[in-house]
């Protein structure tokens, strides 16, 4: 398990969102190389047009019962304007 921690502020830096989760851990292997994979979708709802600086943390190293693994590369996508077909959870600001 991994802890993903999103936080959100306003324009002003003050804080709208503070968001905690543990994530699930999945282990991959192809052509003798091997690698863990953190996957997660999260939907933030804005009522009104705002600047906003999001900062997402995850653990430095992930143990897998053996040796840790370093994070090598994080990927991140933001999109604007998404629905969603079906009823999904979602995070709301602070007012």
């Amino acid at each position: 398990m991994a802890e993903l921690q999103l936080e959100a502020s306003d324009a002003l830096g003050r804080s709208r969102l503070v968001f905690r989760r543990l994530l699930p851990v999945a282990a991959h292997s192809s052509d003798g190389d091997h690698w863990l994979n953190v996957n997660e979708v999260l939907h933030l709802k804005v009522r009104e047009p705002l600047s906003l600086g999001l900062k997402l943390t995850l653990p430095e190293t992930i143990a897998d019962g053996g040796q840790p693994w370093e994070i090598e590369w994080l990927r991140l996508v933001l999109e604007d304007g998404v629905l969603s077909p079906r009823p999904v959870a979602v995070l709301t600001l602070e007012p």
